[in-house]
Parts: structure tokens; C-alpha cells; sequence
């Protein structure tokens, strides 16, 4: 009898103890698992998924309209930078190309995938890349008054000195009435173009529309080459491919 009962106690006691080492290795196997690290997004990727999670997207407040669908490889020359990061390439003379621009402006919409590929056509491997929604200074007319209902970033305005010699004075309308701002203006896109921590060229929107044709249609063959042209021989500026005399 007591044989009996020793041995209901042992297997009770295994039973709690194999229960116990399971518990802990499935908690530790859990544990291993929350703390790996995850995957890092590379900045190709990251801008792939900022411009493609609006495709044919309804505009806010105009549900006629749409965001065109872009389509991009996720092994584009994109790096994200920051206003500190472009005034350390003119500082140290540095060579390079800037796209400013954001992922709702129909015009880069239409301009990103030309220039994706003219710098992959180049073996352009970076192409330095500020989103600017967020940070220029926003307007609005009251009382026959310019007032400023959103002032732009340090960065903005850091940017806005480093490309005074290729900006324009920003004039704002409203009511058929244009209004001096005091300020230039980083349209979208605006692709910068550096040589040496010179400014050897710039190009601002995409190219001249056709009659009736708005920034939200997809531009036409002709125009991509046009523009295609045009950025071309700006990154030939850049990264010089060509020869002036006898190679």
C-alpha cells in the first residue's frame, strides 16, 4: 500500500516537474522571439511604399479626382536626407542630386519614375530625397491681408538660402489678386543638381501640359522623353558621361 502510494506521489511529481520545464521553455522560446530584431526597411523600400500607398487614392475633398498609380522598383536610388545632410554637401563640395518633393503632388507623381530611370540609365545609385509637405510656409488671404497661418521650418528655410540663386520670389494669388510674400518658394518637384558644392542646374515640375490636360493625367510618351532629355543632361552635368573633345 504504501509502495503504492509512493509511487502516485512520484508521478505527480514528475508530471508537475516535465509542466514546469515545458511552461519555461515555451515562455523563454516567446521571449527569444519578441526580441528579435525586426527586418530595417531600406530607404528604397521606405520610399516605395510612401509614393505607391496612394495609387488611384481619391484627393481629399475632391473625390473626382485621383492620384495616378506609380509604380517603383524597390531598388531605386532613393536616400533620404535632411537639410543638414545637403548643406554638408555644398560645405564639403560634394557631388550629388536633390529631389525635393512629396508623394500627394500630382507633378512628382508624374516626374519621380522619369527620373528613377534616368539615373538608372547613369548607374546613379543616389539620388538624396526631402519630403517638403510639412515644411514650407502656408498663406492665406484675410481682409484683403497676407497672414501666415503656418511658418515654415528651420530646415525650410536653411534650404531656401542654400538655393536662393535657382528660386523664385513666391507670389501668392488668391482672388485673381497676387501677393508679395518677402520669400522664394520650393515648388514640387524641385530637382537640384550639385557639382563640386556648385549648383550646376535645376528643374522645376515636369514639362508643359497639353490643352485640357491636368497634373493628375499620366503624361504622354512624348513628354516623358522630353523630360527624360531634360534630366539627362542635367545628371550628365553631374557625372560627366560624355567627352567635350577626343576620348
Amino acid at each position: 500500500m504504501r509502495k503504492e502510494l509512493l509511487f502516485k506521489i512520484i508521478l505527480i511529481l514528475l508530471a508537475f516537474l516535465l509542466a514546469g520545464v515545458t511552461i519555461f521553455y515555451v515562455n523563454n522560446d516567446k521571449k527569444e522571439k519578441k526580441e528579435e530584431p525586426k527586418t530595417r526597411i531600406t530607404d528604397a523600400e521606405k520610399f516605395k511604399e510612401e509614393y505607391e500607398s496612394y495609387n488611384n487614392m481619391a484627393l481629399e475633398g475632391n473625390p473626382s479626382l485621383h492620384h495616378r498609380e506609380v509604380n517603383i522598383d524597390k531598388e531605386n536610388s532613393i536616400k533620404y536626407a535632411s537639410a543638414d545632410d545637403i548643406e554638408k554637401m555644398v560645405t564639403d563640395k560634394a557631388s550629388g542630386v536633390i529631389y525635393l518633393g512629396f508623394p500627394t503632388c500630382p507633378w512628382c507623381r508624374n516626374a519621380i519614375g522619369v527620373l528613377l530611370d534616368v539615373a538608372k540609365s547613369r548607374n546613379v545609385n543616389e539620388i538624396k530625397y526631402i519630403n517638403i509637405y510639412d515644411m514650407r510656409t502656408m498663406w492665406t488671404v484675410k481682409d484683403d491681408k497676407l497672414e501666415v497661418t503656418r511658418k515654415g521650418t528651420d530646415d525650410y528655410y536653411k534650404l531656401l538660402e542654400l538655393f536662393d540663386s535657382v528660386l523664385e520670389d513666391y507670389q501668392y494669388e488668391a482672388d485673381d489678386k497676387s501677393y508679395d510674400t518677402g520669400e522664394k518658394r520650393i515648388y514640387a518637384p524641385t530637382i537640384i543638381f550639385i557639382k563640386d558644392g556648385e549648383i550646376v542646374g535645376s528643374h522645376v515640375a515636369t514639362v508643359k501640359l497639353n490643352e485640357g490636360q491636368t497634373p493628375y493625367d499620366v503624361i504622354l510618351d512624348d513628354q516623358k522623353e522630353e523630360l527624360s532629355k531634360i534630366y539627362g543632361d542635367l545628371f550628365d552635368k553631374v557625372y560627366k558621361t560624355y567627352c567635350d573633345d577626343a576620348c
